[in-house]
């Protein structure tokens, strides 16, 4: 009976110490790091605050698409720039009023972009977001996943318009848009689209209209001069109508303003930049009725073809890129564009202190739209 109960004891003691010999092994282990947050790489900034702005409401949507990070600004952008270089953003969508999308707004932003990208060695795209009605910024990003996802499904079209008619588009661009569009048909049909110039002063609206009817998606140029509403010449009143999705190359000075332009044939226009400002009608905004009729990029002032320069860059950019998303396009250009110098008060404003006239060329460049929405097919 002695001899069971010895036995038995000695067999819990070895059970004891072999428990006690796995828990001293765990306790030993190192343990496994929990994994570091994602740091965000598409980011947000806004001045709207108000959880009661409907505006405010589509950016949330916003975030949640895109899986963003919103950084707020007061007065200027320049106050988000510590967190922005902290976050080191690959993606910024500005997410503002329609009224205050202009030229030196969008110089702003296009500084703010290259002192984050220099300081934190990543590239920067970004995009400016906005509608003339908060539903009109809401449809928007709604169409954003229906585009994405069905892009291979759908044709894809490009057509440019010019003209080479009387006095057209403030005089030599008529001719200039011809040979032009000659070489921005080589790009896009290389990329399969099905693509097509026209010179609209030798046809008319029916044509134009029967001929894009057949498009599932659209890409379109117009080269022109003229303000951020008057386009009268290239019926772009019919284009907007047709309310297809579409990618928009607008090259008319001031292409992408939306809030206010200034008009550099006012007298003394240079002296006094900042004091000739034309207020825009919302309702007659190019920008505007585009992304309210179905427009996923748009591209204010945005020359797809030009300089030997630009048809080597852009075009081969297009070439090896065909996932590349709008805001990769717009920093293409603002890497390669604006080789020429200028001076201050050489067709440049002399009323801004601290201005620098090439990145003011460069910003002028303005796309509206998600930055990250991939835009060729």
């Amino acid at each position: 009976m002695a001899t069971k109960w010895l036995l038995a004891a000695l067999s819990f003691i070895a059970v004891v110490l072999c428990l006690s010999c796995i828990t001293i092994t765990q306790s030993t282990a190192t343990p496994t790091p929990a994994a570091p947050p994602t740091t965000p790489t598409y980011v947000i900034l806004t001045n709207i605050t108000n959880p009661q702005d409907p505006y405010y409401q589509a950016i949330a949507e916003l975030q949640r698409l895109r899986n963003g990070r919103v950084v707020r600004f007061e007065g200027t952008v320049k106050t988000a720039v510590s967190e922005l270089k902290a976050i080191r953003p690959r993606y910024m969508a500005v997410a503002v009023k329609p009224e205050m999308i202009e030229e030196l707004f969008a110089y702003d932003i296009f500084t703010l972009a290259r002192e984050i990208a220099s300081s934190t060695g990543v590239d920067l795209a970004y995009g400016l977001l906005t509608g003339a009605t908060a539903g009109d910024v809401l449809g928007y990003i709604q169409r954003i996943e229906t585009w994405e996802r069905e892009g291979k499904a759908k044709k894809a079209t490009f057509r440019a318009y010019f003209s080479t008619g009387e006095g057209a588009f403030g005089g030599g661009l008529g001719t200039w848009g011809d040979k032009l569009t000659q070489d921005e048909l080589k790009v896009f049909t290389g990329l399969g689209m099905d693509s097509k110039r026209t010179d609209v002063s030798k046809v008319d609206d029916a044509i134009i209209v029967a001929d894009l009817q057949k498009a599932q998606r659209l890409y379109l140029h117009f080269l022109v001069h003229g303000s951020p509403t008057k386009l009268e010449e290239i019926r772009i009143d019919k284009i907007i109508g047709l309310g297809y999705p579409s990618v928009v190359f607008n090259s008319g000075c001031y292409g992408g303003c939306i809030g206010k332009w200034y008009d550099q044939s006012a007298p003394g226009m240079m002296e006094n930049y900042k004091s000739k400002a034309v207020q825009i009608d919302s309702s007659k905004s190019i920008a505007l009725r585009f992304l309210k009729s179905g427009c996923m990029a748009y591209f204010g002032h945005m020359r797809m073809t030009g300089d030997n320069w630009w048809v080597a860059k852009m075009t081969g950019f297009l070439a090896v890129a065909p996932r590349a998303t709008a805001g990769d396009l717009a920093l293409a250009w603002y890497k390669e564009a604006g080789l020429s110098k200028q001076t201050k008060g050489e067709s440049c404003p002399k009323d801004l202190a601290g201005f620098d006239c090439n990145l003011f060329d460069y910003s002028a460049v303005i796309l509206v739209g998600d930055p990250a929405i991939r835009i060729l097919p």
